[in-house]
């Protein structure tokens, strides 16, 4: 056991426990110093469906204090959908305009080409007007599901009213349940009162899903992903059939029993034996095994002067078996010539025999094609897997931009730590039960071929070797990409300033392109969580990952300021998720540090053993009472004791009782975030976190005449530019095909 380990892992797991408090402390100090709206504004659920922004105003204004705004969300995803596809078809048709009137004043352009640019505008109109046409309908109550209040967001003059409001209708279940009559709208709606988010933040457009209607879209998303991974799953395993298909197996201990070839280094300099095995080998293949090989042999080797006495035996020997032939092939002249180029395979130097060896290159190649395959789709899905997801995530329609970020960074940080790690490790691996059960089926042969029973050498050189092959490969690409984006926004504003036609254009050329915190943090913790998982056995994932971590700062850092426009004002939940997930690494570290230095036997180590042994040895005679194959871990244990024993190994019971700490550590933090969760809705006064308090800010209108006032000024959506062309009035013209 390396000491140095538990000292890395130590300052690891207190850094990943401290870091969500730090982080907590962090965001209350900003928010302390800072005034933006939502530090005078309240979101409110529960509303009655034709209740309406007047109405609110009046009843808060007398109930509370004096109202700033209220704006109230409706159900109208389809007017803000269609909207989006308005402002596309709109900035198209200016587009195609501006165009057809540049090259009408150009007299070098062609009579023919200005005709197109004509019908190619005409045709954006079209389009544009179809647009009109569907958002007129919708604005006029013609079409669509009837207008119902969602929710509502009441911005108050006074930060002594903001606060006042959580005391009025203070959280919980029971404090809803039992909300004075006088607090209720119209007598009779307890409302919900929660802090507003920021403007920014708002998906107005989905907001009209319910709770029910988001899981199960979230539901149908997370399958979709699996079978993406699936099919990688089935990609690799095919190409693993196909190399295992083209490799040869042979028995080392019987082909250097009875062959005559040298084996540190492989060699075999004797021409005439070479010939030998060669020409039986051909004989052997063409169906001729006795035929008369006899040969005119060759003039003896010069004296190798300092050969060693191992070596002269060997010249010796093979010059012997030469003189000693018949002509007629041997019981092992053939077997020995696929002996000495499989032992060149194993060794890797196969190409260096490539002639005398020609039948055994092409499996050869297959192999090395075979490991470069799978390493690729590795690669090749975790690149894929940004942007399908990005786009999938879309339609779980999430409330709020930072819960589309979350959920973006959590399903992209899965599958590709499945397709990195998880992935390549059960291919590889031995599970019996399942392979039995594939038995008779299509995929029979191809799933759950693995021979892998444990952390075998071959482990290392198979499934190590391509795992670190994938995180080289994998954060490499990923600065590949990044220096495409940072191309395409030069090359962008090169052409742009000389071909753009709209004001638009130019302005979209030079802001720069979406800076993806989800996607950023979803790689980041998928290498972390890979480097730790593996790196007991693999300590050279380490400096990789950190070279690779500070590579990626500088190329942020760059991409950041000088290529991406000003991200959105998100809330603090993707950071926080971040946080808390990083702590779950150490579990795969000493899992696998368990395991990997278990492999060979050793006493228990005494007092570890006297400290969880019982309760280590409990827990695998209740594993083992569960059904199969859940008791034999799918076959790949008779005996689950066997865990116990060798996590209470001396080399090994440190990284067991660490283990079982850090365990226990992180059930007692989500019990007790649990358990405040529901005891918050009980009993707010005492067990709410997120409980405001007084910051001093000025009156509302005091902060934004005094420019204190950070951010957006309202939660009206019309001043949402993307949203803007939803509530455009739409005027209706005859203009006969005309531009």
């Amino acid at each position: 056991m390396s000491y140095f380990n538990m000292v890395f892992l130590a300052m690891f797991a207190i850094s990943a426990f401290l870091i969500p408090g730090v982080q907590r402390k962090l965001i209350k100090e900003v928010d302390a110093n800072m005034c933006t709206i939502e530090d005078y504004s309240v979101i409110i659920t529960d509303l009655p469906d034709d209740v309406k922004d007047q109405e609110l105003h009046k009843f808060f204004d007398k109930k509370v204090g004096k109202v700033q705004n209220v704006v109230v969300a409706t159900n109208n995803a389809e007017l803000l959908t269609l909207a989006f596809e308005r402002q596309k078809a709109k900035e198209l048709f200016h587009i195609q305009v501006a165009k057809y009137k540049k090259g009408r004043e150009d007299p070098d352009v062609s009579d023919k080409k200005v005709e197109w640019l004509h019908e190619e505008a005409v045709k954006a109109k079209k389009g544009l007007r179809a647009c009109d046409s569907a958002i007129r309908a919708l604005q006029n109550d013609r079409g669509g599901d009837a207008k119902r209040a969602i929710c509502a967001f009441v911005t108050f003059q006074e930060e002594a009213d903001f606060l006042k409001m959580f005391d009025m209708y203070r959280p919980g279940i029971f404090a809803w349940l039992w909300r004075p009559v006088d607090l209720r709208l119209r007598k009779k709606h307890r409302l919900r009162v929660k802090q507003a988010p920021p403007p920014a933040d708002i998906r107005w457009e989905n907001l009209q899903f319910n709770w029910a209607q988001r899981s199960f879209r979230q539901l149908n998303i997370s399958l979709l992903t699996a079978v993406v991974l699936g099919l990688a799953f089935v990609s690799i395993a095919a190409v693993q059939m196909m190399a295992a298909n083209a490799a040869t197996p042979y028995d080392t201990e019987e082909c250097r029993l009875n062959c005559h070839y040298g084996t540190d280094p492989v060699t075999m300099e004797n021409e005439d034996l070479r010939n030998i095995y060669l020409k039986c080998y051909e004989a052997e293949q063409e169906g001729d095994p006795k035929r008369d090989i006899t040969q005119t042999p060759s003039p003896p080797p010069p004296p190798a002067y300092g050969r060693r006495l191992m070596a002269q035996d060997l010249v010796s020997s093979q010059a012997n078996y030469v003189a000693s032939h018949n002509g007629t092939c041997g019981a092992f002249d053939s077997f020995c010539y696929a002996c000495y180029c499989l032992e060149h395979i194993s060794a890797g130097s196969v190409l260096d025999e490539s002639e005398y060896c020609q039948p055994y290159i092409f499996g050869y190649t297959m192999q090395v094609v075979a490991q470069s395959v799978a390493s690729a789709i590795v690669v090749v899905l975790n690149l894929l897997l940004k942007p399908l997801l990005v786009f999938l995530v879309r339609f779980e329609k999430h409330h709020s931009a930072s819960g589309e970020q979350m959920s973006v960074m959590l399903k992209l940080f899965m599958a590709q730590f499945f397709n990195t790690a998880i992935l390549l490790v059960v291919l590889n691996g031995s599970f019996p039960w399942l392979r039995a059960q594939l038995e008779g089926t299509p995929v029979e042969g191809l799933l759950f071929q693995g021979e892998m029973e444990d952390f075998v050498p071959a482990w290392y050189n198979e499934v190590g070797y391509a795992l670190v092959i994938s995180m080289v490969a994998t954060p490499a690409s990923q600065r590949i990409f990044s220096i495409i984006r940072l191309f395409r926004f030069k090359i962008g504003k090169f052409f742009a300033s000389r071909n753009a036609v709209t004001q638009d254009q130019l302005n979209k050329a030079f802001e720069g392109m979406e800076f993806n915190l989800a996607i950023n943090y979803g790689e980041l913790l998928n290498i972390l969580f890979v480097t730790l998982t593996f790196s007991p056995g693999l300590p050279i994932l380490v400096p990789l990952t950190s070279f690779a971590y500070m590579v990626r700062y500088g190329f942020d850092k760059y991409e950041f300021a000088r290529v991406s426009k000003m991200p959105p004002w998100y809330s603090t939940i993707l950071g926080m998720g971040v946080a808390h997930l990083m702590a779950y690494a150490c579990l795969g570290y000493l899992i696998l540090a368990i395991w990997a230095n278990s492999y060979y036997t050793m006493a228990p180590d005494p007092m570890i053993e006297g400290l969880i042994g019982s309760a280590l040895y409990g827990f695998c005679d209740a594993w083992e009472s569960l059904p199969e194959p859940l008791a034999s871990v799918f076959g790949t244990m008779s005996d689950p004791s066997e865990m116990a024993r060798r996590a209470l190994q001396k080399n090994t019971a440190i990284y067991t009782l660490t283990l079982f700490i850090i365990v226990v550590i992180l059930f007692f933090r989500g019990l007790i975030a649990t358990m405040r969760s529901i005891l918050a809705e009980i009993y707010p006064a005492y067990f709410q976190t997120d409980k405001r308090q007084a910051e001093g800010n000025p009156t509302f209108d005091l902060a934004i005449a005094g420019s204190q006032l950070l951010g957006a000024r309202t939660y009206s959506i019309r001043d949402a530019p993307q949203y803007q062309a939803a509530f455009e009035r739409i005027v209706w013209e005859l203009d006969d095909g005309k531009l």
